[in-house]
């Protein structure tokens, strides 16, 4: 048959192929266009229910035939100045053949292709001057150059290559045990060769691991640009189809190509990931072998690819190897929908290099715990010794934490022990007989606690005042007016000295704290009196002042206060007798406070001995504070 033909009995033998066997003789007498057409799709269903057979065999066996006779017809002939030595290979359209440049100007080896001699036909002479044009524009590392071009003395084009002395990718990465790293940086390669195609206009469509030769170099070489088509605006807004399924391989071939659609650079990326694929597993990603044809082109539309960790053989890679992003990045090249695959050639590489870098790829979800894995991976040593670090770190910071803890309980021990010990079991004995003894071990045993726990109060302005309210009840404890007392007027002035202390402290951490201002204010109020009873007056108008304005000040925000508002009492009392004037109670202090206030005998009427002191009516104290008090 004329090869020109070859569309239609395709046409004819899928048609037929879909049928039952008792509508095919009705459908072929319909549409067979005399007895030789029907006869070669008869001939084509016939092989194809054949088990292991499919239409792409047959035809292959078709074209073979047809010019078994010729295929070295040219052996020992010149073209040109070039003298055809053997047969590089054969194709369904041309042949490659090995030949010598030998003519006197110098002598090259090289490879020359045509078509094959009996199959020329308009159609074909027009492609193979196509490919021998875009060859032309073509210069890259990675692309078999052109080397000269030319017609034979029939009138038939040739072109003439650079020899490429290699080997399919595949079988080189398998004889070289290649590491899928290696074989990674291999692909890359060839991608760039693909890319920079693409930059010019130019589709591959044939993209295979036959058409990808690796020098014994190891760099890699793009082969058979026989079917490739430039994508002119004209040709992409017309919708004209862009090949058939006659110019294909199926194990390579992507679905729109299957489908006879029009074909964009996305078809050379599927084409890509199908030779990545292989590359990394072994197998082709498409199971066809035993397959019809229908069957085949089917699966290539529908069935998706196995994956690859899964696919893999032993002997190149491992599961493990494989799994996640390399198992990512070669089905987003095989996807089925060519939107849904990379953008670019370009972009399918740089998902490749991330990879290899260890950065997130784009053809998995992007979560934070992807891209922290990924980060670990690429910086697993800092990682580890950050990770050291941080180990060593929280251990300390446990062992400080527990220590802390330990400390906070002791100290809440302390706290609750003094509480205990000095206003409870003192309180419960101080009225025994004889427990003088026992009552001062209980307040020298009290201040040694307060003195241990005031060290470590510094920052705590609560604790600070609570403190300084111990050490004025321990001041009381020590010397007072009102009840049993050890007479230790000097230590009682050092107690309230150091309660003052802290209590300024307290207040100064948070001077609007009303409590903080009345314990501070009751504080120099006890003092204001042991000053006075040793005599110090000036010491003691000054700390009663400043009791008398810190106690108004609290007791007009905290009127319930009845420790405050009873040393405020006393001391407008105590100041007023000191001064010498006498007056009634201030509105601020309820008159209950009458009956517990203590007048002072004016200085220089005092006997020896202890201070006599009588309970006034509320008619005594001053009307006002003394001069220069509130």
């Amino acid at each position: 048959m004329n090869p020109e033909q070859w569309p239609r009995l395709e046409e004819l033998f899928h048609r037929a192929a879909e049928l039952q066997e008792a509508e095919r003789a009705a459908f072929l007498d319909a549409e067979c266009a005399g007895p030789e057409m029907r006869a070669e799709v008869e001939s084509l269903l016939a092989h194809d229910a054949s088990p292991g057979a499919g239409f792409q065999d047959a035809l292959a066996l078709e074209a073979e035939a047809t010019a078994a006779e010729n295929s070295e017809w040219l052996i020992g002939r010149h073209i040109g100045p070039y003298r055809v030595t053997g047969i590089i290979g054969e194709g369904g359209m041309g042949a490659v053949y090995s030949a010598i440049r030998d003519d006197d100007h110098y002598h090259k080896e090289v490879a020359i292709k045509l078509v094959r001699h009996g199959l020329e036909s308009s159609k074909l002479l027009e492609r193979f001057r196509a490919e021998r044009q875009i060859l032309a524009t073509l210069e890259h590392p990675y692309v078999a150059r052109m080397l000269d071009g030319g017609a034979t003395a029939d009138g038939f084009p040739y072109l003439v290559m650079e020899r490429i002395k290699g080997l399919p990718i595949t079988r080189y990465a398998q004889e070289r045990r290649l590491s899928i790293e290696t074989r990674l940086r291999l692909f890359l390669q060839v991608c760039e060769a693909v890319q920079y195609a693409h930059a010019n206009l130019i589709v591959h469509r044939d993209i295979k691991t036959a058409n990808i030769s690796v020098t014994a170099d190891g760099v890699p070489k793009l082969l058979d640009f026989g079917i490739a088509r430039l994508l002119t605006p004209d040709r992409l807004q017309s919708g004209e189809q862009a090949t058939s399924t006659l110019l294909l391989t199926p194990d390579y071939a992507s679905p729109e190509q299957v489908r006879g659609q029009v074909v964009t650079t996305a078809t050379d990326i599927y084409s890509l990931g199908a030779v990545l694929y292989e590359l990394l597993t072994g197998h082709s990603p498409h199971r066809l072998a035993g397959r019809s044809s229908a069957e085949a082109l089917s699966s290539i539309c529908t069935e998706e690819p196995e994956v690859p960790s899964k696919a893999a053989e032993s002997s190149i890679a491992s599961a493990r190897q494989l799994a996640g992003d390399l198992d990512n990045i070669v089905l987003m090249a095989l996807r089925k929908e060519p939107e849904r695959r990379y953008r670019s050639v370009e972009q399918f590489c740089e998902d490749i290099q991330r990879h290899l870098a260890g950065r997130p790829v784009i053809a998995r979800a992007d979560t934070l715990a992807y891209r922290a894995a990924r980060f670990a991976g690429r910086n697993r040593w800092a990682i580890a010794a950050v990770t050291a670090v941080m180990v060593t770190l929280a251990s300390s910071v446990v062992v400080s934490r527990r220590a802390a803890e330990r400390a906070e309980r002791r100290f809440a021990q302390v706290r609750h022990l003094a509480e205990t010990v000095l206003f409870g079991i003192y309180e419960s004995i101080e009225p025994l007989a004889g427990s003088t003894p026992s009552r001062q071990i209980i307040v020298k045993n009290a201040l040694e606690y307060l003195r241990s726990l005031s060290a470590e109060a510094a920052s705590d302005a609560s604790l600070l005042n609570e403190l300084a309210e111990a050490y004025r009840k321990v001041g009381d404890v020590q010397s007072n007016e009102y009840g049993g007392n050890l007479g230790d007027a000097r230590g009682a002035m050092e107690s309230y000295h150091n309660g003052v202390a802290l209590a300024r402290s307290a207040v100064a951490a948070q001077p609007g704290n009303a409590s903080f201002q009345a314990t501070l204010g009751t504080l120099l109020w006890s003092l204001s009196r042991r000053q006075f009873d040793s005599s110090e007056m000036d010491a003691a108008r000054r700390s009663g002042e400043e009791a008398i304005r810190l106690l108004e000040r609290s007791t007009a925000r905290d009127s319930s206060d009845a420790t405050a508002l009873e040393a405020l009492g006393q001391a407008y009392l105590f100041l007023g007798a000191f001064s010498g004037k006498a007056g009634t109670l201030p509105a601020s202090i309820p008159a209950s406070f009458s009956t517990t206030a203590t007048r002072w005998e004016r200085p220089g009427r005092r006997s020896s001995g202890r201070s006599k002191f009588a309970r006034p009516s509320c008619a005594t104290f001053p009307t006002r504070p003394p001069t220069g008090v509130g």
